[in-house]
């Protein structure tokens, strides 16, 4: 897999997600018998199960990452322009998504409604994992990394919206507004501030840190503080632990070198771990469930992803280069995608919400599942072209 991904000149996480989707064994579907038999040397549910907690660290590391980039004087530049594109990308697409079922679907508008909601989400760890591997610098890797970083942010907020308009419909029930708002200022503020908090308290640690294995070591604490705290209080570990990279940056700019080099150490093998779990979840015999609405969603996505960021941009007159390539690098979607589609799973397709929701709850899920096999091989592939044509990358490292 590895020859062939490097013969093709594909960017590695194409390669683990389907080499992921064949240790899946969704491939084997068409025979129980072969299924069994390789049953030993697959990643079936249950083993996925267990391994689950490579997956939460490796976003951890990812969103670590993001945020360690984000130093205020390189965003400052480029602040108005970055917020443009982040709303527009995140509502563009969100509304085009719903727009388009409401037309082709009208007897599935709240599908679309919370399809809409996830579509504006963007995966950050496809994009980091191509800008490490290739290296990337300049004004259009900060803009990427800032843009999938806020995303989150815009995203919930969308997401909190659309969900709770949703159980309203189904339980017959009125909306409350405020108290909805109030609940997704409380989840970001909580995220935030724990990121913050974990920051603060390691800057010295770190500054002191002598030794590679000793700035490893308290990089461990912060994620793994900011991941379980992120869990017990339900907010988002994503948004924790970018907020942790940040402050440490920008408290102290100097040891984002350093920072750097540890992190280009391991980085490499969890980005591997998580597009390989991710790949051995996604099941491609979906596709004849889901048809023509999971197609629709993937192009409606595609489209508002690519052209409302370039708009963003060009309304806040970005530099030209950015406003060309900004969309390209939006595409993927799975980690933040399919985690807000396994808490649609987990409230709606219990039965509380009778069989509509469990309807809209699998649905989902079906249609996110097979369509993040699309954007997590297509999606890569464009970020790589972006930011060669913008001329920010350099050899890609090679690990042996």
């Amino acid at each position: 897999m590895r020859y062939l991904i490097l013969k093709l000149k594909l960017p590695a996480v194409t390669g683990y997600v389907l080499g992921g989707v064949i240790l899946g064994g969704s491939l084997f579907s068409f025979s129980s018998t072969v299924q069994n038999t390789l049953s030993s040397f697959l990643l079936t549910p249950p083993v996925l199960n267990k391994l689950s907690i490579l997956a939460d660290v490796a976003l951890g590391i990812i969103s670590f990452s993001i945020g360690a980039e984000l130093l205020w004087e390189s965003i400052r530049k480029l602040g108005k322009s970055i917020m443009a594109i982040v709303i527009s990308e995140a509502i563009g697409s969100f509304i085009l998504v719903f727009v388009l079922f409401a037309i082709f679907f009208p007897s599935n508008m709240l599908l679309g409604l919370l399809l809409g909601a996830i579509a504006s989400a963007t995966a950050p760890a496809a994009t980091v994992s191509v800008i490490s591997e290739y290296r990337a610098s300049g004004p259009l890797t900060t803009t990427i990394l800032a843009v999938v970083g806020i995303d989150d942010a815009i995203s919930l907020i969308i997401f909190v919206f659309a969900a709770t308009v949703l159980r309203g419909s189904l339980a017959h029930e009125s909306l409350h507004f405020l108290p909805m708002i109030g609940k997704v200022g409380m989840e970001i503020s909580l995220a935030l501030l724990i990121g913050a908090v974990v920051g603060f308290a390691l800057i010295r640690p770190l500054k002191k840190a002598d030794y590679m294995e000793e700035l490893l070591f308290l990089l461990a604490i912060g994620l793994f503080v900011c991941i379980g705290l992120a869990e017990l209080l339900h907010t988002s570990p994503i948004m924790a632990n970018m907020c942790f990279g940040a402050v440490a940056v920008n408290m102290y700019p100097s040891i984002k070198k350093r920072l750097h080099q540890t992190i280009s150490g391991i980085a490499p093998l969890f980005f591997a771990i998580f597009f390989v779990l991710g790949g051995a979840n996604l099941d491609i015999t979906l596709l004849p469930s889901i048809g023509l609405m999971g197609l629709l969603y993937f192009v409606a996505r595609t489209v508002g992803k690519i052209f409302c960021a370039m708009g963003g941009a060009y309304i806040s007159k970005a530099p030209p280069l950015i406003t060309r390539y900004i969309g390209l690098s939006l595409i993927p979607q799975v980690g933040v995608g399919v985690a807000l589609a396994l808490t649609i799973q987990q409230e709606f397709g219990t039965g509380a919400f009778g069989e509509q929701g469990i309807y809209i709850a699998t649905t989902t899920m079906n249609i996110l599942l097979f369509t993040t096999i699309l954007t997590e091989v297509i999606g890569p592939l464009l970020t790589k072209m972006s930011l060669i044509k913008a001329g920010e990358t350099r050899k890609p490292q090679v690990h042996q």
